[in-house]
């Protein structure tokens, strides 16, 4: 055994613990309860992912930007879903009703928005409905022909009624639609005979809405494009002074909503509502990954205890060495409090990193310690020089794996991604403080409460075994096939991990199952057709937004229709113009009647009203006769009875009165020709829609006190392909920023966050290769054998990449921490076996006796107990990590108990085979 400087250090160290362990405790326990009472009273979770990433890069500046001056960039939305079939429409209409104003009310919440008043909108913004929807109002305005191509108004009642029959005839069967259809028709055919009648009996009437004007409600909801989904759209208001600016504005909605709910009229309605929203979606994200990761580090602390229970064959030895871990965790928790301050996402999961990680410390002592106890006298003393021995074997190995796992950590510092690097600092910092308490508070509580030797049960006598190294010599008895069958098991994992593994930047599959937000926000776009993914391109003017929309729609993976203030210019407003001037030319000059005074009638024109009159009591009367709907029948015999009415007047009426009463009836049509030629003419204005043609509300979200607009783009995708998909999100990305290089956006800041992590890591894992092999080779002072520690951690590494592509996963923003975490964790058996074989080459199986194999063993299934347990999280990313990382561990270990025996008799052997000669 080499005698250096920290041979003497670990020796002197470990007679201060075991001479004064009272004072190491109590230190110890005033330092966790200092550390409990500063966290309790100090430590907030950080929900926001944005909070995450340095405010310093361009690309997040641009996003900031677009967040804090478009007020509708972080908008909650309230979904109420009227069922597939739209059958409960009624009930969500009036949900979202009474629901409005209840929100309006509460004090963190500004703008509130569910519906939008009709009467904002001007004629021609038509054009911005879907084409079946523009044919559907542009039929009604069509009907306006039959007013303004009237020559008088008996002429207007022969073309409504061949309107009438010509309708009647193109309706093949008398299905539920035609019928009420045609009796739309009737009824405004006889509000047209009973308008005559009061303008000729010389009443005012009341202005006739056009005939072209679809009656529709004032008051128009928001809806998905098929209408099954209704929303309601909040802008919450900040608490200035909290971490989580936006919890108590989305808790009183929460709350509001479900009140809203449980009344007794909803209960059993048949409509499903919900709350979603970024901010919502991480807010419950953290909220889940905190309580996965609590339940995984209570599982992982409960299963490791069992664990060195059944490995050492005693309770009261790893409960120590327990409670000397959650000292250690308590004053990480401190050291985060005082840092940090918060925990996020990604390092709510350290604890259970720590739980795998700094037990490890523990094991390794105890391990080394049993075999040596029973060498030294049962008193203080031989206690003392039992650890003092532990230490002097064991310490070295322990330093060196402590410090390559801490090094792994602390190289993500060095990224521009903050909660990678928070994460980083956190895990690194932990490990470093478990291998203080399991130097000193551990050896410290062995010493008050397990001094003597008398209590350790005997290696030979034990049953339960985690290693025997005869489950290794046959490896070590074959070692050239055993080398070369692991090298090309990693050459041919390395292919095909480098041909086939890709980063999949798709935070879907990584959202946890049973986020209501999530499902929601999923379900806008499956139930609603409407898309939560898009680019957003912000414009000073107008005149920007259409030359990048024209852009844009040039490029094959963008929709050629756009959101914001893109919806001023839908991609199909080329055909519904093209449909408006052909009206146009239709109507001719008609379109622009000449105003006429009043002038009394000729008699050819009060003749003319006469004949027309009773040519239609005798048509409607002779209708009635035929077989017909009984709706339509009644509908017919009602507009008899105002003919009739007409006709009967027109007899009674003294004859010198009938010029100057068909002459205001005459003046009325003029009247009512100019009025709707006056609206036709609105509707078939074809110039640029402005934002003063829709109502402020519906674009006051895209839209900044500096004037400028924001344009969202949205990606073409095929059915069940994911925008998020690494096989398309790079290449739409690439083609937005081709027009406009400083798009932002969630879809943007996703694929951004995701390129960022991924460099960062790969940054941090080569880094943390680099500074593991300078540990390591400082520690050897050999690079033969510095490479050979690092070996296993090559194979498991290869390998595990290799079998995630089988199990079709990818390399994703929870799981691409493996690659610093396993070369500062995975290296650490490699060392142990390493520094067993410099103290004892003779030894078969070279490195694992004794108990190193035990101990590398018993410490590597700790660390898979702590990532395994992650695999029960409802969040998927965290169960991604701990999937992955527990399997590159196993392998590691594997490559440990075989590669490295036979690669250390095949140097034996060479170096035998050197002597000789």
């Amino acid at each position: 055994m080499v005698k250096d400087r920290r041979y003497y250090l670990l020796g002197a160290w470990a007679r201060l613990v075991a001479h004064r362990p009272r004072t190491v405790l109590i230190i110890a326990v005033i330092l966790a309860i200092a550390s409990i009472m500063v966290t309790v009273a100090k430590l907030q979770f950080q929900p926001n992912r944005n909070d995450l990433i340095s405010p310093n890069l361009a690309w997040n500046q641009i996003f900031i930007d677009w967040q804090t001056h478009f007020p509708g960039s972080r908008d909650l939305l309230i979904v109420v879903d009227s069922g597939p079939n739209l059958q409960h429409t009624d009930i969500a209409k009036t949900f979202v009703s009474e629901l409005t104003p209840k929100l309006k009310q509460l004090p963190l919440t500004g703008d509130v928005t569910s519906t939008l008043d009709t009467a904002g909108f001007s004629h021609r913004a038509i054009r911005l409905a879907p084409m079946s929807r523009f044919n559907e109002q542009f039929d009604h305005v069509r009907q306006s022909a039959t007013v303004l191509l009237a020559q008088t108004p008996a002429d207007l009642l022969a073309q409504t009624v061949r309107a009438l029959r010509q309708s009647s005839q193109n309706q093949s069967e008398d299905s539920e639609a035609n019928i009420q259809q045609t009796l739309d028709q009737i009824n405004q055919f006889n509000q047209l005979i009973k308008t005559y009648h009061a303008v000729l009996a010389g009443e005012q009437p009341a202005d006739v809405t056009l005939p072209t004007n679809e009656q529709t409600d004032s008051i128009q909801y928001l809806t998905s494009p098929n209408g099954r989904l209704y929303f309601i759209r909040i802008t919450p208001l900040q608490e200035q002074g909290k971490l989580n600016a936006l919890e108590g504005a989305i808790q009183s909605i929460d709350q509001t909503l479900k009140d809203q709910r449980n009344q007794p009229q909803y209960k059993d309605a048949g409509i499903e509502v919900g709350l979603t929203g970024i901010e919502v979606v991480e807010g419950q994200e953290t909220a889940i990954a905190t309580r996965d990761s609590t339940l995984a580090t209570i599982i992982a602390s409960v299963l490791i205890a069992i664990l060195l229970m059944l490995a050492f064959h005693s309770v009261r030895g790893p409960m120590l060495a327990m409670i000397a871990l959650f000292i250690a965790i308590a004053w990480s928790f401190g050291v985060l409090t005082i840092t940090i301050g918060h925990l996020q996402v990604i390092s709510v999961v350290f604890t259970v990193i720590l739980l795998g990680l700094g037990i490890d410390f523990a094991i390794h002592l105890k391990s080394s310690f049993e075999n040596l106890r029973h060498d030294h006298d049962d008193s203080e003393e031989g206690f003392r020089d039992a650890l003092v021995q532990t230490f002097r074997i064991t310490g070295p190995g322990i330093l060196t794996g402590a410090f390559t796992t801490a090094a792994a950590f602390m190289t993500t510092l060095l990224t521009d991604f903050t909660g990678v690097a928070e994460m980083g600092f956190i895990a690194s910092v932990g490990v470093v403080l478990c291998l203080i308490a399991m130097f000193s508070v551990y050896p410290a509580l062995l010493r008050l409460v397990k001094p003597g030797h008398e209590h350790f049960k005997p290696m030979e006598n034990r049953k339960l075994h985690f290693f025997d190294t005869r489950w290794v010599i046959p490896f070590a008895r074959h070692p050239r096939l055993t080398v070369i069958i692991a090298l090309s098991l990693t050459a041919v994992s390395s292919y095909f991990a480098i041909t086939h593994v890709r980063f999949d930047y798709d935070l879907l599959k990584l959202q946890p199952v049973d986020a209501p937000a999530m499902n929601w926000a999923r379900r806008v776009t499956t139930d609603g057709g409407e898309s939560i993914y898009f680019g957003i391109s912000v414009c000073k003017d107008m005149q920007q937004a259409q030359k990048r929309m024209a852009e844009f729609a040039k490029q094959d993976l963008i929709q050629p229709n756009f959101g914001g203030i893109g919806m001023l210019f839908p991609h199909d407003e080329p055909t519904k113009i093209q449909i408006i001037n052909q009206f146009k030319d239709q109507l001719g000059d008609a379109l622009n009647p000449k105003p006429a005074a009043y002038a009394p009638a000729t008699s050819q024109q009060i003749e003319q009203l006469k004949t027309q009159f009773q040519a239609l009591q005798l048509a409607v009367n002779g209708a009635t006769f035929f077989k017909m709907p009984q709706a339509i029948k009644d509908a017919l015999n009602q507009t008899g009875q105002s003919i009739l009415a007409v006709n009967k007047d027109l007899l009674q009426w003294q004859s010198d009165t009938l010029p100057k009463r068909v002459g205001q009836l005459n003046h009325w049509f003029n009247k009512l020709q100019n009025q709707i030629a006056d609206q036709v003419r609105q509707v078939l204005d074809t110039t640029a829609l402005t934002p003063d043609d829709v109502p402020a509300q519906l674009l006051k979200p895209y839209h900044d006190a500096r004037g400028r607009w924001a344009l969202e783009v949205y990606p073409k995708l095929v059915d069940g392909q994911s925008p998020l998909a690494p096989q398309f999100l790079p290449h739409f990305v690439k083609q937005m920023k081709s027009v406009d290089p400083r798009v932002t956006g969630v879809l943007m800041q996703i694929y951004q966050s995701g390129k960022l992590i991924r460099d960062a890591y790969v940054k941090a894992g080569a880094l943390a290769l680099m500074i593991v092999f300078i540990i390591v080779l400082i520690d050897f002072r050999n690079v033969h054998d510095a490479l050979l520690a690092m070996l296993p951690v090559a194979i498991g590494f290869s390998v595990t990449f290799a079998i995630m592509q089988l199990f079709g996963m990818q390399i994703n923003p929870a799981n691409i921490i493996v690659l610093p975490l396993m070369f500062g964790i995975g290296v650490d058996s490699g060392v142990h076996v390493l520094h067993r074989y410099r103290q004892h080459p003779e030894d078969d199986p070279p490195g694992l006796t004794q108990a190193t194999g035990k101990g590398i063993t018993i410490t590597t299934l700790t660390t898979v107990i702590g990532f395994a347990c992650m695999m029960l999280a409802s969040h998927r990313g965290i169960r991604s990590l701990g999937f992955v990382v527990s399997l590159g561990l196993v392998l590691t270990l594997l490559a440990c108990w075989t590669v490295m025996p036979a690669w250390l008799v095949l140097t034996q052997r060479i170096r035998a085979k050197r002597d000789m000669k």
